[in-house]
């Protein structure tokens, strides 16, 4: 190993490192006055919020029991009966059963460009 220097430590001084790292983290683990003040404000503000959910799981509860039909078939008609009221609409509403009779309207000036020219 050339080039290699080995340096001999002190037994005293690994020590004196050991004991200064022990010491750091013992220091770091004790709790400070702003850290218990701010375990507390946590805990306050996790028993808020579980108070608040509480209320809202009532709310929600309610909420189910009063939307509960316990009949299978009058849910089905119901909403049978809504996708027909809306494919009825959708295909009234626009008029595009038949065409249009009469003279060529074109409503956008885009439209008159083309639309009614007979070529």
């Amino acid at each position: 190993m050339a080039g290699s220097v080995i340096v001999m430590r002190s037994p005293l001084s690994i020590l004196f490192y050991i004991l200064a790292a022990v010491a750091a983290t013992a220091a770091a683990e004790t709790p400070t006055d702003a850290a218990i003040d701010k375990a507390y404000a946590q805990l306050v503000n996790v028993t808020a919020n579980q108070e608040y959910w509480a209320e809202r799981a009532e709310v929600a509860h309610a909420y189910n029991r009063a939307a509960y039909v316990s009949d299978p078939v009058a849910v089905m008609e119901r909403f049978n009966d809504g996708v027909r009221r809306a494919t009825e609409t959708s295909t009234r509403s626009r008029s595009l059963a038949h065409r249009a009779r009469g003279p060529c309207t074109a409503t956008n000036p885009i439209d008159q460009c083309w639309r009614c020219r007979g070529d």
